[in-house]
């Protein structure tokens, strides 16, 4: 393997040696930088299509976006609305709200004396080892 070389080694040491490797590798590095170029060029040609592509794209959201828009309107939707019998509510038709809050804890205590006894006891006294641990979780046990 020595003898490999140092052949190699006397090899490139003559003149002739020097220019021929000096040539091959010239050559070796402008085949590189024309497939590098060719490269780049192919990917210039693709991304210049995708962008024409994204372009047409866009236009399709936006002139579908307006479609919506109108198709959703007031004025659409109103006269579907007719066509399908439905009519705007009257004021008698019309349900109020309170708008205080009905504060938890009294909710939660009327809803338990509505179920009864029965309903009380097994909420203070879970029973199943699922509700149990539950309970043990919640509280951080």
């Amino acid at each position: 393997m020595k003898r490999f070389f140092l052949f190699y080694l006397f090899l490139f040491k003559t003149r002739l040696a020097k220019a021929f490797g000096c040539v091959v590798l010239v050559v070796a590095l402008a085949a590189a930088y024309v497939g590098q170029r060719v490269k780049t060029y192919s990917l210039l040609e693709e991304t210049a299509a995708l962008e024409k592509d994204k372009q047409k794209l866009e236009e399709n959201i936006a002139y579908l976006e307006g479609e919506v828009a109108r198709a959703s309107s007031a004025e659409a939707l109103e006269k579907k609305a007719v066509a399908l019998g439905l009519e705007y509510p009257r004021l008698g038709q019309l349900a109020r709200l309170p708008l205080f809050p009905v504060p938890e804890e009294n909710l939660w205590q009327k809803n338990l004396d509505d179920r009864g006894l029965l309903a009380r006891l097994r909420q203070s006294l879970p029973f199943k080892e699922a509700v149990v641990a539950a309970q043990e979780f919640k509280n951080g046990r």
